[in-house]
């Protein structure tokens, strides 16, 4: 008998144990930010938005956002970057109008710039008698 309340004991417990840890650990409701795995620029994100949110609308019910905004003149992404403290970057995490958020990484393509700049001057001999 003894047996079988240690068994119900222990299944109750961590049954309990389980339903805690889900109210405690409840979703916020924040987007969350995309990592990028290299070097980013701190403090600076970028933000896509959802199809048929107007940008300038947002920025325009915003003025601590509009000032923020470091790009927002782009045609193949409907979104901005920009450099955002704590408190604007969860504001953008909960808004409706964001559909993600990524850190801003730095790339470089200098070395693949002057690759093709070399097999372009051999190609064309345009190089002759500088390399």
């Amino acid at each position: 008998m003894l047996g079988h309340f240690n068994m119900y004991f222990k299944l109750s417990t961590i049954i309990a144990a389980a339903l805690a840890l889900k109210v405690f650990a409840a979703p916020s409701g924040l987007l969350a930010v995309e990592k990028y795995s290299g070097k980013v620029v701190q403090g600076s994100y970028i933000v896509r938005l959802k199809d048929g949110v107007n940008k300038e609308a947002l920025f325009a019910s915003d003025p601590v956002l509009r000032e923020a905004v470091t790009h927002d003149d782009w045609t193949i992404i409907h979104g901005f970057a920009g450099q955002f403290n704590a408190t604007l970057l969860n504001k953008l995490r909960a808004s409706d109008a964001v559909q993600s958020i990524a850190e801003d990484g730095v790339v470089t393509i200098q070395a693949l710039q002057y690759v093709q700049w070399l097999s372009l001057c051999h190609d064309t001999h345009l190089a002759d008698g500088l390399i």
